[in-house]
């Protein structure tokens, strides 16, 4: 996916190539015909071939530039600085005032430089500097000159250097797309790392800070004096600031002041706001630069697959964006994406605890034989620390350890249990020698054995590690946890854990899906859900009250959301009034005409953050519009005729539905089933029904698997048969049976309908438990 927008000195490249030559090209001679041919490569992204057009041009004509100025501009798209600083140093021996020249010399010494030792790194760094101010002397209205400019102040900690350049960029060019993107950055490092040289001799660096934006009054001094509000915690100051901002017609992108409240929102546990707050940054978006505000919050999850991801428009990508928290949310049918809250939650502490914007050497990688592979979204982060993007990935781990001794790296490893969704994890991490402070890399094992003391338990490989006797056995057991970690890295950074379940308690409840035909002849089905009162209210007190959410969520099998609904309930304890027969009962309604969905549904202590969920997968089976049917049998409580009319109401019979489909022996098991397209030409239906109950050997299918053909056992049977009447094309029908004197067991109920008029019959059947 290619969101991050093109630096403005390779976008002027590529505008060179689309014209074909800047340079003129008198009588096109062979230096100008190999320039030529050399661009032609480099469109067709034949580097090699290009350079060696380029460099036979040179080898022709020393004294010309502008094969110099060509290879320069190949070598600095392919990131070899070295090269490509000497190219255009080449150029300013000709020409000394080209600005062209200067200008990307400046930026390849302040690029290589972050690669050099401080000397060498400081001396550089003021070369670029003398490039990028005889620029301004000449014409400072070059290109982005102040915005490079600003990007060296910031590798050299230089925050506030950094703002003010860029903002003079902006002034100067209002409308430049990366000046207005990059002097976020520029204020987010001095929010985060104050400025360099200043606050160390003061101890309130926040007031200093504050102190600062205060007395400063452009809307992006004002956005983010509220930013660092929240990130001080002071969250109504912030909330006035940032509500204040996206009042008003702003000149800047109103995305990142949505996306700051956003996680002020999540913070202080304002879920629904934070949510609306995020769809509504996603719909302000007007141009694809803005998009690299969502998507610096979200690259961390993404797969490689959503990284070649191309779009034609912002809608898709809009739809795209919707679509990827969707497929992610393990309750769609929830009030608020559980998913985009868990991620906001792990979001802002991994900014606050794992933020780290360090350059990463090899030298510097504790992984220093380069086991460990990655796919190409871990590249994507440039914020965090590896710890960070796991946590972002992963949540809070469920086991933490690490091992304090002399002259042993900085180290913690990470364990997270085995779930039904993720096999168990763990992850090492460690910090050379040299490296920068919170610079904790991935490892695949810890590089002393002895580290391995803490971690005991974990892994057999691990064990083997550590209690090796000879050098050789601790060498082949290290071999193997490298192999071990290598695979599982690489498939765990293409997965995640869409909720932390450390210590969350699991409501465990039942549902049952069935399958009825409108008055319009439309399928519908009917969700069941039925909670048990003691896994809400079990251990509490007589008055205690809950805050309990239920819902559906209708999905595509791409996952793609189509319906959704929920319900929320304040009970009480000692109040059956939302009780029958002991449990918590709900019904939810959907149309849709798809072959093939999924039905999620969820049950949330609102108050706790207790939860449940089911996820089941249906094939559609509609009626015919013509033809003799009966609907899917209903299993419930009880049913009996009423005048009331609520959510359990259906023609006229109040239908308690048993969602579990377990029922006691000493109680009446009740079963509602409508009859559709009876032939009443003559204004008279007549048909039999003929009910039939038989024993069930147990299945090993799953839930959702709930027809089918299972063999059947020896023993008893009931089967009943009796004539109907009716004067209308349609017959809602219901029957009790009393099993108290069968055994406990699996049960199969049949309901076979004979139209007389006609000779057609329908069938339906269910399954129930009998204890």
């Amino acid at each position: 996916m290619y969101f991050k927008v093109r630096q403005s000195v390779e976008r002027s490249i590529f505008i060179l190539l689309l014209m074909g030559m800047v340079f003129p090209l008198a009588g096109q001679d062979t230096y100008g015909q190999l320039l030529q041919q050399g661009q032609i490569f480099f469109r067709q992204k034949q580097y090699e071939k290009a350079a060696e057009m380029y460099k036979k041009a040179v080898e022709l004509d020393k004294d010309r530039a502008d094969a110099h100025l060509w290879l320069g501009y190949l070598n600095y798209y392919l990131k070899k600085y070295d090269d490509a600083q000497q190219c255009f140093a080449d150029v300013l021996e000709k020409q000394p005032n080209n600005l062209e020249a200067h200008y990307y010399a400046g930026i390849c010494d302040r690029e290589r430089a972050r690669f050099m030792d401080p000397v060498r790194r400081t001396f550089t760094w003021n070369d670029a500097e003398e490039h990028f101010q005889k620029i301004i002397e000449i014409d400072s209205t070059y290109m982005e000159v102040f915005n490079e400019f600003a990007k060296l102040e910031l590798y050299r900690e230089n925050y506030k250097k950094a703002i003010e350049l860029g903002l003079r960029q902006i002034h100067i060019k209002p409308n430049a797309i990366n000046p207005s993107l990059d002097i976020f950055r520029y204020y987010d490092f001095y929010l985060a790392y104050g400025e360099k040289g200043v606050f160390k001799s003061f101890d309130d660096t926040d007031g200093v800070q504050l102190e600062w934006l205060r007395k400063r009054h452009s809307v992006y001094d004002r956005f983010f004096l509220g930013e660092k509000y929240r990130r001080l915690g002071e969250f109504a100051e912030a909330d006035s600031i940032l509500s204040e901002l996206l009042q008003e017609d702003l000149p800047i992108s109103k995305v990142p002041v949505y996306l700051s409240r956003v996680r002020l929102y999540y913070e202080t546990g304002r879920d629904e706001e934070a949510e609306k707050d995020y769809w509504d940054a996603l719909k302000s978006v007007r141009s694809y630069h803005e998009l690299r505000f969502i998507y610096d919050d979200l690259k961390y999850l993404m797969t490689d697959a959503d990284l070649k991801t191309s779009f034609p428009n912002l809608n898709k990508i809009q739809e795209f964006y919707e679509r990827f928290w969707t497929k992610r949310n393990p309750f769609p049918g929830a009030k608020v994406n559980m998913r985009l809250a868990e991620h906001y939650r792990r979001l802002i502490k991994a900014e606050r605890d794992y933020r780290w914007d360090g350059v990463r050497l090899l030298v510097t990688d504790p992984d220093i034989s380069g086991v460990l592979k990655f796919p190409a979204v871990y590249y994507q982060n440039d914020r965090l620390n590896d710890k960070g993007f796991i946590y972002v990935r992963y949540g809070p781990p469920d086991q933490v350890a690490t091992f304090l001794g002399d002259r042993t790296a900085s180290n913690e490893s990470w364990l997270y249990y085995e779930t039904f969704m993720n096999p168990r994890l763990i992850f090492h991490f460690e910090i050379h020698e040299y490296g920068e402070p919170n610079a904790w890399r991935l490892v695949p094992a810890p590089s002393n054995p002895q580290m391995v003391e803490t971690r005991l338990g974990w892994d057999p490989q691990l064990d083997a590690y550590y209690m090796a006797q000879t050098e050789l056995d601790r060498q082949s057991a290290l071999s193997e946890v490298r192999i071990e970690s290598r695979q599982m890295v690489h498939e765990a950074l293409n997965k995640e854990r869409a909720l932390s379940i450390k210590n969350m308690r699991t409501i465990n409840y039942t549902m049952n899906i069935v399958n009825f035909l409108d008055d319009l002849n439309e399928n519908y089905y009917e969700i069941f859900i039925g909670v048990p009162k003691d896994n809400l209210f079990g251990g509490r007190n007589t008055n205690d009250t809950l805050q309990i959410e239920t819902g559906y969520a209708v999905q595509d099998t791409s996952l793609h959301l189509i319906q959704k609904e929920y319900h929320t309930k304040k009970l009480l304890n000692s109040d059956s009034t939302y009780f029958y027969n002991n449990q918590l009962l709900d019904v939810y309604r959907t149309y849709n005409d798809l072959n093939t969905f999924y039905v999620s549904t969820h049950v949330l202590d609102e108050d706790t953050l207790a939860l449940g969920g089911y996820r089941v997968k249906i094939k559609s089976n509609p009626f015919s519009q013509s033809d003799l049917s009966v609907s899917d049998l209903l299993l419930a409580y009880d049913i009996a005729p009423t005048d009331k009319v609520d959510a359990f109401t259906r023609n006229g019979l109040r239908v308690m539905p048993n969602p579990s489909r377990r029922f006691n022996r000493d109680q009446l098991v009740y079963v509602y089933y409508e009859i559709y397209h009876l032939d009443n030409q003559d204004g008279l239906a007549e048909y039999t029904i003929d009910q039939k109950v038989e024993p069930q050997e147990e299945s090993k299918g799953i839930f959702g698997t709930i027809a089918g053909l299972f063999s059947a056992s020896n023993k008893k049977t009931i089967s009943i048969s009796k004539n109907y009447q009716s004067s209308e094309p349609r017959a809602f029908e219901y029957t009790a049976f009393d099993f108290k004197d069968w055994e406990a067991g699996r049960l199969r109920i049949t309901i076979t309908v004979t139209d007389k008029n006609t000779g057609k019959s329908a069938q339906s059947s269910t399954i129930f438990n009998l204890q």
